[in-house]
């Protein structure tokens, strides 16, 4: 079916396994007119039903609305709607939210039309559970919001401003899902270790809150048990130095090793120190860590006898070639990405500066490794010895310059299946590894992307 084009890969996850996949264009085309056919779903573009959506008059369930959509109210009924996804608006008027009463699923994303205003309304459609209202216009999110007891996913991420957090809507009784910047609502510091409220809560997914003064994240990190993917943002100066390594190290801590163990941890600290993760201890049962802050060294709980991270980003760190090619030992790690915004080099005050200049990687290193990702301005010498990366599949070159890499050391991954560049790279280059590629004995595929944010699948998020 991949290789007819009748399913493709959309979304890619760190550890190289397919998220999602999407119907190829010919088959999806046909499925969407058959569907529309039968009234299952309704297009509308610029106001006007696609000719084979049905009869007009006819019950609407699930409509898709591109372009202006005024006066769709007034050409169809808006009363029975149970989805509604609006894509490409760009008109000024919206479609009347207060008619949707028995709304399910509503998806306006980078809808930028979408306001404050709007939201008001959208609170008021009581059997909503999924709400998307990314890369909206959306600032703030009022109380009402408590009303929608049905909710089970809210996705905030890409608005312009951070999300103050009611806490009504933090222990919404159907909430599994919540991403965005959120500011945690100061009542939470008030209540209690263990609060039956928050024990009671179904939140699997928090990305993601930011550490500020407010210290209530404690009893987040300790009474929500279901919870299993958490992102953190540094907040003000007042929660760096010890405050930050008295609160947030013991936190975390506990969701380490405890039989309610988290899954996914993200820290984004941005160009402040994260040195304080070297007071965590191991054994550490995460499965995918993301690191984005400086750091003098890689901490010392990745090096602990049970380390179960299978996926790994580390982002803006300042580390050198020489101290990331330790990350080589860690055996269970399927991913890895490694992202700066300056070159990767070796500490100027090392007098071995030229050797350790290089990402070595040694024979074994990297033994279940499937994904390599650099995402540099330069890429670093890199040496590749003969027995390195065993397991290898995609290796992800995102950056500028690509001179580091030398071709023929690819020749060694015996399981490679793509290589991916970054836009940059010209085409004499690109012509130069396709010839390579043709002489290894799985020819893997040679690819360019125009987004360096291919090799995080998403989400984001």
């Amino acid at each position: 079916m991949f290789n007819r084009c009748i399913i493709h890969r959309r979304d890619i996850r760190q550890n190289c396994k397919v998220k999602t996949y999407q119907i190829g264009p010919v088959l999806l085309e046909f499925m969407v007119c058959k569907q529309a056919c039968r009234n299952f779903i309704t297009l509308i573009q610029n106001g006007e039903r696609q000719p084979y959506c049905g009869k007009k008059g006819s019950v609407v369930r699930q409509l898709y609305l591109s372009g202006n959509t005024a006066g769709t109210g007034e050409k169809d009924s808006l009363s029975s709607i149970r989805s509604l996804t609006i894509s490409g608006h760009d008109g000024d008027e919206l479609v009347d939210f207060d008619k949707c009463k028995m709304l399910r699923v509503l998806d306006v994303e980078q809808c930028k039309q979408v306001k404050d205003t709007d939201l008001q309304k959208i609170c008021k459609l009581f059997y909503l559970n999924y709400l998307n209202l990314r890369g909206t216009n959306v600032k703030t999110l009022p109380r009402k919001a408590a009303k929608l007891h049905y909710l089970q996913i809210l996705d905030m991420r890409e608005t312009d401003a951070d999300i103050e957090l009611p806490m009504e809507v933090l222990i919404l009784g159907q909430l599994v899902h919540l991403f965005g910047r959120f500011k945690l609502p100061p009542e939470l510091s008030k209540v209690g270790a263990g609060h039956a409220v928050m024990r009671k809560s179904k939140l699997k997914t928090f990305a993601g809150f930011i550490l500020d003064d407010c210290k209530g994240f404690q009893h987040i990190m300790s009474d929500i048990k279901t919870l299993m993917k958490v992102k953190i943002w540094s907040g003000t100066e007042s929660s760096q130095g010890k405050d930050l390594v008295e609160c947030l190290v013991p936190s975390l801590q506990k969701r380490f090793t405890e039989d309610s163990v988290l899954e996914s941890l993200s820290i984004d600290f941005g160009n402040d120190s994260i040195d304080f993760l070297n007071s965590l201890q191991g054994p550490c049962a995460l499965e995918s860590i993301k690191l984005h802050g400086k750091l003098t060294g890689l901490p010392g709980f990745f090096f602990e006898d049970v380390f179960a991270v299978q996926e790994l980003q580390l982002s803006k760190t300042g580390l050198s070639c020489k101290v990331l090619s330790a990350l080589q030992n860690l055996n269970r790690l399927l991913y890895l990405k490694l992202h700066e915004d300056s070159p990767i080099v070796a500490d100027p005050a090392d007098p071995d500066a030229v050797k350790n200049d290089i990402f070595t990687f040694s024979p074994s290193g990297f033994k279940s490794l499937k994904g390599l990702c650099f995402q540099t301005p330069k890429l670093p010498k890199m040496d590749i010895k003969v027995g390195a990366l065993p397991a290898l599949e995609s290796l992800q070159l995102l950056s500028q310059n690509i001179e580091g890499m030398d071709v023929s050391s690819f020749q060694h991954l015996d399981h490679l299946k793509e290589v991916t560049f970054h836009s940059p790279v010209d085409a004499q280059t690109m012509q130069f590894w396709e010839d390579e590629a043709k002489k290894h004995k799985n020819r893997p595929t040679i690819s360019v992307t125009h987004s360096q944010n291919t090799s995080q699948g998403q989400a984001n998020n």
